[in-house]
């Protein structure tokens, strides 16, 4: 059975996978893919679409997978609810404007910068060690129970006060261009 699955840099726009359940990782970057269904997928553990046509995902509830990065696309939702064993999720330079990772309790690397979010709840992510969610429209983000966190960016958002009080192992933070800062 079909357990890994790479079609990078190809005119691929679309990728029937039901016909392959045992797959484990698909790398589909730099393609011409305008939507993905995996949901049959049940033992999928990474997922790579970065670089494509992308404007809808459906990861139907698979839980299994630990990887998914769909970031430079046309995305304007991102349905990640049922992904509980999500360890990193990137999902930059789409169209989101909101993202709920509240449910993502395993997640160690949030990447969602250059998208529209204007909130933005990471208070469930007790794993988190990097949060990048620059260049988007939030006003506040709430770092209560962060204590993994070490790399925080926020820059370019209209954020107007952070507190770092809890996030004890934050060694590295990049806030610049914010309308009014007082950390």
């Amino acid at each position: 059975n079909l357990e890994s699955f790479k079609g990078n840099h190809t005119d691929l726009t679309n990728v029937n996978f039901n016909g392959a359940p045992a797959l484990k990782s698909i790398y589909c970057e730099w393609a011409s893919l305008t939507t993905v269904n995996v949901s049959a997928l049940t033992q999928l553990e990474l997922l790579e679409l970065s670089h494509n046509e992308i404007t809808a995902i459906n990861l139907g509830t698979i839980n299994n997978l630990k990887t998914l990065t769909c970031w430079e696309n046309q995305l304007t939702n991102l349905d990640v609810a049922a992904q509980t064993g999500l360890i990193t999720l990137t999902c930059a330079n789409n169209q989101l404007t909101q993202l709920n990772v509240s449910s993502l309790v395993n997640l160690k690397n949030l990447a969602c910068d250059s998208n529209a979010i204007m909130t933005l709840d990471v208070t469930a992510l007790a794993q988190l060690t990097s949060l990048s969610c620059s260049d988007n429209q939030l006003t506040a983000l709430n770092l209560n129970g962060l204590d993994q966190l070490k790399h925080l960016y926020i820059s370019d958002n209209s954020i107007t006060g952070i507190d770092l009080t809890h996030v004890p192992l934050l060694n590295y933070l990049v806030s610049t261009t914010q309308s009014r800062h007082s950390i």
